[in-house]
């Protein structure tokens, strides 16, 4: 009887699970464009090789959007998600422009971005007061 109930359990949770992964999706699909990416393929390259790593060559081929979807902390807590527990940030790199005093640019640095991907964040629970 107990397997039972936690036979029932565990499909209650992938379904929840699934369902809540395409909410996530959804929310991040509709909006607009919400990351800084700055259209650099090889930065594009670099976290889909992180994400097939973790997640295989499948999720990373056909459902990473550097767009939408691969988004810093910030980004993701502006949006009412946070990380999960333990998850660990996926790295990139941008570059930023250096200037002179007079504001023209004499050159670039690199600066580390830490991404986190749609599957390792979940919904910020609301807290409500009932009395």
């Amino acid at each position: 009887m107990l397997q039972q109930h936690d036979g029932r359990r565990e499909i209650l949770l992938l379904i929840y699970y699934k369902t809540f992964m395409q909410s996530i999706r959804k929310v991040l699909e509709k909006g607009p464009k919400v990351s800084n990416w700055k259209n650099s393929m090889k930065t594009r390259d670099m976290v889909a090789a992180q994400i097939a790593e973790r997640w295989g060559e499948s999720e990373a081929r056909n459902n990473y959007n550097p767009e939408k979807n691969c988004l810093p902390y910030s980004v993701f807590l502006s949006l009412g998600f946070r990380p999960k527990a333990g998850s660990k940030a996926l790295k990139s790199v941008t570059y930023v422009d250096r200037k002179d005093p007079t504001g023209k640019i004499i050159g670039k640095f690199a600066r580390n971005v830490n991404l986190f991907y749609y599957l390792d964040v979940e919904a910020i629970p609301t807290l409500s007061h009932h009395e």
